[in-house]
């Protein structure tokens, strides 16, 4: 059985109905339709009710819906035999994909709204300095990245770190600041240290330069680590174990500072120090100089004064 006469027509005029370009003809031509068969009343209100939701996530109507309804009109009577079940079966899966394309703009715009709450800043190429509108400074170390709210709630300062960074953070000792990098999350009210926390390590590393933090894992905070001065803390991303000790690396600034320090230091040791801090891949030809000791001072020198000297 084909298709009720005049179908398509009906449905290119509920479309300039919903799209205000329908003559008062026309919608007189509609609402007959429509009035004649309870089944007829249904489908126009499941395209009226569509219509009202694709709105709330678009904002508007979308110019060019007239002329979609006329192709997808264009590519049904391209049919020359159209059945009932056919017909009931392509309504139902044109009905399916409008629903999914309003689930996904949906969740765009959900996603965009959210993120719109935020700032994000990156480095990509070299060593990024910014300063946060409370007053804390943030070194980033190449690729990595940082997102901070625009306005903090809760009475928490909290951000979140991928990759590493230095924080030396204004003290607020009624807003207490929190980073959370990784599995692991770092509290303080007023401090300097330094979060290492990419995200193709297994772990997560936070040295203290000066003043408090206290160390947690995300899925277990009430068990924590109190770091002080010359204090470093390792959290395992899979286990959550946090394992507390003295820092005996003086470089772990080096990417910011550009001081490298070596005090009969292993050359294999130094060359791999020198590849993080100017991020380059550096190897030995001869094995046999790999324990070989190292003692010099390099302050912020070109990538080949330090090959030079070594």
């Amino acid at each position: 059985m084909k298709e009720q006469p005049g179908h398509i027509d009906f449905l290119n005029l509920i479309a300039k109905e919903l799209s205000g370009e329908i003559s008062e003809e026309e919608r007189e031509q509609l609402h007959a339709w429509v009035g004649a068969d309870s089944a007829n009343e249904r489908e126009y209100r499941a395209y009226k009710n569509l219509w009202g939701e694709m709105e709330k996530v678009q904002g508007a109507t979308s110019p060019e819906v007239d002329a979609e309804w006329k192709r997808l009109e264009r590519v049904i009577d391209a049919e020359e035999e159209v059945y009932d079940e056919f017909s009931w079966n392509f309504r139902s899966f044109i009905k399916l994909a409008a629903s999914l394309l309003l689930l996904f703009a949906a969740g765009i715009g959900i996603y965009f709204m959210l993120n719109a709450n935020y700032a994000k800043y990156e480095a990509v190429a070299e060593v990024k300095e910014i300063q946060l509108p409370e007053g804390t400074k943030v070194a980033l170390n190449v690729d990595s990245k940082i997102k901070v709210p625009k306005k903090f709630s809760n009475g928490v300062r909290e951000v979140e770190l991928s990759g590493e960074a230095f924080f030396e953070v204004a003290r607020d000792t009624l807003h207490p600041f929190v980073v959370r990098a990784g599995k692991a999350v770092v509290r303080v009210l007023g401090t300097a240290f330094n979060v290492k926390a990419y995200k193709h390590d297994d772990k997560v590393e936070i040295t203290v330069e000066h003043g408090k933090v206290a160390v947690m894992y995300d899925k277990n905070p009430g068990e924590r680590v109190i770091l002080v001065r010359g204090k470093k803390a390792v959290v395992q991303k899979s286990t959550g174990e946090i394992i507390a000790g003295d820092n005996d690396d003086v470089n772990f600034r080096a990417w910011q500072t550009r001081k490298i320090i070596f005090e009969d230091t292993p050359l294999a040791e130094a060359v791999s120090v020198i590849g993080e801090v100017y991020h380059v891949q550096i190897r030995l030809k001869n094995s046999a100089l790999e324990h070989c000791p190292i003692t010099t001072v390099f302050d912020d020198k070109p990538l080949d004064t330090v090959l030079n000297v070594l």
